[in-house]
């Protein structure tokens, strides 16, 4: 009798926590999770630049100055991400300019060497890019550019020792676009895979 009267105590107590438990979490429901912090945000900006774009021309950051651009990472020999991630930057554009949204695409080739302003400007073409605010990027120096990269956009670009099934480089780069303002800050980074058009359609209409 003892040994019940034990064990119904314990039950009745341990129903007693249970109920206080539901009814503090009932009244101080847990706070919200804070926000992720924004990818690719950083505190400088991008350092001066100037390359070379498709058509042979000099172009860098004094001719963005003041303008709002949206930039990515490319190769044209790249056997994996850098043809979609043109092609959904395409999309990109054509739903800026639907939207009435003045801003410029920057792609930065990581294999300058090969990737000659001809080769920019035939990939280019080959993709549908409007030449009318997109500059592809090269130089002359692959360290130079990937050193700039690595400082603008904090990403590591890195040629590998193998290559692709076809014989090109193997180049591991940043898969993102992005959004910078016109004073040369990044403000945000995206998807450039699976790209949010309305985040980014919405995030340049706060800067501009």
């Amino acid at each position: 009798m003892k040994n019940f009267r034990g064990r119904r105590t314990k039950i009745l107590g341990l129903v007693a926590v249970l109920l206080a438990l539901v009814g503090w979490m009932r009244w101080n429901p847990d706070p919200p999770s804070p926000p992720p912090d924004p990818v690719g945000v950083l505190s400088s900006p991008v350092p001066e630049f100037t390359f070379t774009d498709q058509k042979g021309k000099p172009y860098g950051f004094k001719d963005l100055k003041g303008k709002v651009w949206i930039a990515d990472m490319i190769y044209t020999r790249c056997p994996g991400i850098a043809s979609p991630m043109t092609a959904n930057m395409v999309r990109l554009q054509e739903r800026l300019k639907k939207e009435g949204l003045a801003v410029q695409l920057v792609s930065f080739s990581i294999d300058p060497l090969y990737d000659s302003p001809a080769v920019l400007e035939r990939y280019g073409k080959n993709l549908r890019a409007d030449f009318g605010n997109w500059k592809f990027l090269t130089t002359s120096s692959e360290p130079v550019m990937h050193r700039f990269l690595q400082t603008a956009f904090g990403s590591p670009i890195s040629r590998k020792t193998e290559v692709g099934e076809e014989g090109e480089p193997l180049i591991s780069h940043s898969s993102r676009f992005y959004l910078v303002d016109g004073r040369g800050k990044v403000i945000s980074a995206y998807n450039g895979i699976r790209p949010d058009y309305g985040q980014i359609i919405r995030d340049v209409r706060s800067v501009q």
